[in-house]
């Protein structure tokens, strides 16, 4: 049974919490696992959390994205990142703000397009692991928990302005 409860639901909000956790105790069993031939190649572990930085921040714009979706937006920059590039259909906008993230970079040699390719089928990997039919949204869930955990916390702002929201008085309470 499934109940539509509205993104405002508290219990939606715990619920997206819990999966997260555990889908990121997966994530990093996963990630760990594929990634284990690269444990003293500093550089290529420093460009895959770059690539999972990246990815997060491109789902961020981007409402309602599942797994598969940004499973075919993986595809899609694989396609591109290969010695003739191949784009079989129009890019799906996740596809499209990774290449305008990425292009730049690869224009400029500062990324190689070789490292990058082996970087997105990597994470690939870890998204097929943790796919999963009743959670649509595991590979996302236990991305962003990995982040959390490797990224310092965003120190939270003081609203010291004269002009007070009913949002920051919702933080209050």
């Amino acid at each position: 049974m499934k109940i539509a409860c509205p993104p405002s639901c508290p219990h939606l909000e715990q619920h997206e919490t819990f999966q997260r956790e555990k889908q990121g105790a997966r994530y990093r069993e996963a990630w760990i696992r594929i990634n284990a031939d690269l444990r003293d190649r500093e550089e290529d572990l420093q460009l895959i959390f770059s690539l999972e930085y990246l990815l997060m921040k491109a789902v961020e714009r981007i409402e309602g994205l599942t797994d598969e979706q940004v499973s075919a937006a993986s595809s899609e920059l694989l396609g591109r990142l290969g010695p003739i590039e191949l784009v079989t259909q129009a890019p799906s906008q996740l596809g499209r703000l990774l290449w305008e993230d990425l292009a730049p970079k690869l224009q400029q040699g500062t990324l190689s397009r070789e490292r990058v390719k082996d970087g997105f089928t990597r994470l690939g990997k870890v998204a097929e692991t943790l796919r999963d039919p009743e959670a649509p949204r595991a590979f996302l869930q236990g991305l962003s928990a990995h982040l959390e955990g490797i990224l310092p916390e965003k120190p939270q702002e003081d609203p010291s302005g004269l002009i007070i929201t009913p949002d920051d008085l919702r933080r209050t309470l």
